[in-house]
């Protein structure tokens, strides 16, 4: 579920969690009750997660339980470090290719490049053998400077055996910042998710890009689901002057208040912040801070709508529950918390029903307005309880083209690139920064017609007539994969913000 919490102290010592025989809770009791009298053998483990997560059920949608085998993983993530080999992969066709390399790891120094295949895992086969993401992580992923064994296929169809030794690597959350092309002083910042590294991160993309004298900024936390409120309190601060509640939060007992107490960075420079409806917890709050103190402008379709805040305690078995302590609320006085009284089914499926009603509506369904008003700083209305609704709407694209799913749900594009980049170095060498190849870079026929191949290949009953269709944002799509490998992923959303509505309409806004 989305982010939006601290992890708290162990609250749950053997002593206070565990009861004496006596003192045993109703839990404790039948489940030694089923393991001393049922008939058949018993994993009191499974029963004691099933019973915790029977009694949650019944709590809100954010209240979680994560089993002792997930709690490594979901912590890594937030807190942006993970012993590793530094490789982002997916697997299509039972098969796992490599996607993208981060910079200065293991997997870099190594010459793996995206486009490679893995073929085998120290002793496990792991071509053409269902097996799932999860367990790809775990059989990588390990302790820090041990070894793991890699057999792998090049583009070419070259094998290669590598040992490489497990580092630290830093999952970083700001992925990224530039000046957009075709501007002298519009910033762009893309934030993947808020984890302890995240404002550092953010400081030091902001001071880059004030030192090339920015004087408006666009954040884009799209599809960001969250993570620390510290770090967005931190980053508003850079925003905003002055002293004013930036968030607060009530619990049972308690109500506390974060208000900007730092000189920040980009005070005075023009605001946007991009959101759509997969921006969740920590993104709303950033966008919802920035809206209610009229301190600059929201663009995008309605987030997700959730002003829950968890607190993480561990448990005994070294497994992990989250629950929901307190609500947030923006500088408005409004949580933007949606609904959640029929369940948390209905409460997950609510993204994907807004989408049917879109769609059959043929319009965007946030534009009626929901009864709970609040007042921004210059006594703009905004609303309460249904995510944070922007100033200014960039419709969906209600075409929904299939074949076009197709393609970007299989990273059937990103694969051709990685492909056909790895066997043609060479037609890229003379492009000398990001700047010039997205100014001069077009695909030439040979490009397109070992494309259409390969779409015929991967897509079932594609033809050239439906490409017709789809070529700009097929050619958008492999001109910024181009620009990736080429350079950086700042070359590769300098690529996509040309077509970006979201980012076109931010900087109309930015440009009056």
């Amino acid at each position: 579920m989305f982010f939006g919490f601290k992890v708290a102290s162990n609250y749950f010592s053997q002593s206070h969690f565990l009861s004496s025989q006596k003192e045993k809770t109703q839990l404790d009791y039948l489940i030694s009750l089923l393991k001393d009298q049922y008939v058949d053998s018993l994993n009191t483990e499974t029963l004691f997660e099933n019973g915790v997560e029977g009694i949650i059920s019944t709590l809100d949608p954010h209240t979680v339980y994560i089993p002792p085998s997930e709690t490594d993983r979901v912590n890594e993530e937030l807190e942006g470090n993970i012993f590793g080999i530094g490789i982002e992969f997916f697997i299509y066709q039972d098969t796992i290719h490599v996607i993208s390399i981060l910079e200065n790891s293991p997997a870099k120094k190594a010459d793996i490049d995206p486009g490679d295949i893995i073929l085998k895992i120290d002793d496990s086969l792991v071509a053409g053998k269902h097996i799932d993401e999860e367990r790809v992580i775990q059989l990588i992923k390990g302790k820090r400077n041990t070894l793991v064994h890699l057999k792998i296929q090049k583009p070419d169809g070259k094998i290669n055996s590598l040992d490489l030794e497990r580092e630290t690597i830093t999952y970083n959350s700001i992925i990224a910042s530039y000046i957009l092309p075709h501007q002298k002083d519009i910033g762009y910042i893309a934030i993947r998710m808020f984890s302890e590294n995240t404002y550092t991160e953010f400081k030091q993309a902001l001071q880059r890009l004030v030192d090339r004298k920015i004087s408006k900024l666009i954040i884009d936390v799209r599809n960001n689901p969250g993570g620390y409120m510290d770090a967005v309190t931190s980053i508003l601060d850079e925003m905003v002057a002055g002293d004013p509640i930036l968030l607060k939060t009530k619990s049972k007992n308690t109500t506390d208040e974060v208000k900007s107490d730092v000189e920040g960075i980009f005070e005075t420079g023009k605001v946007c912040i991009l959101i759509n409806e997969n921006s969740a917890s920590a993104s709303e709050i950033l966008a919802g801070a920035i809206q209610d103190l009229d301190r600059g402008t929201v663009i995008g379709r309605r987030s997700y709508g959730k002003g829950l805040v968890q607190e993480q305690f561990t448990l005994p078995n070294k497994a992990a529950i989250r629950i929901t302590v307190a609500r947030y609320y923006l500088p408005s006085g409004r949580c933007i918390q949606k609904d959640y009284s029929k369940g948390k089914s209905e409460y997950q499926n609510e993204i994907y029903e807004r989408a049917m009603q879109d769609i059959a509506a043929h319009k965007d369904t946030t534009k009626e307005t929901p009864k709970t008003k609040y007042y921004t700083t210059k006594k703009r209305v905004v609303y309460g309880r249904e995510g944070v609704q922007p100033d200014i709407l960039v419709e969906n694209d209600f075409a929904v083209n299939q074949t076009l799913e197709t393609i970007h749900y299989n990273n059937i594009v990103e694969l051709f690139a990685a492909n056909y980049y790895y066997l043609h170095k060479n037609d890229f060498v003379n492009y000398n920064n990001e700047v010039q190849f997205e100014k001069d870079f077009q695909p030439t026929q040979s490009i397109t017609n070992h494309l259409l191949n390969y779409l015929g290949i991967h897509v079932k009953s594609f033809n050239n007539s439906l490409f017709a269709g789809i070529q700009t944002k097929v050619f958008t799509t492999l001109k910024s994969e181009f620009a990736k490998l080429r350079f950086d992923n700042n070359a590769k959303y300098m690529v996509l913000s040309n077509e970006d509505e979201m980012v076109k309409k931010a900087v109309e806004t930015l440009s009056r």
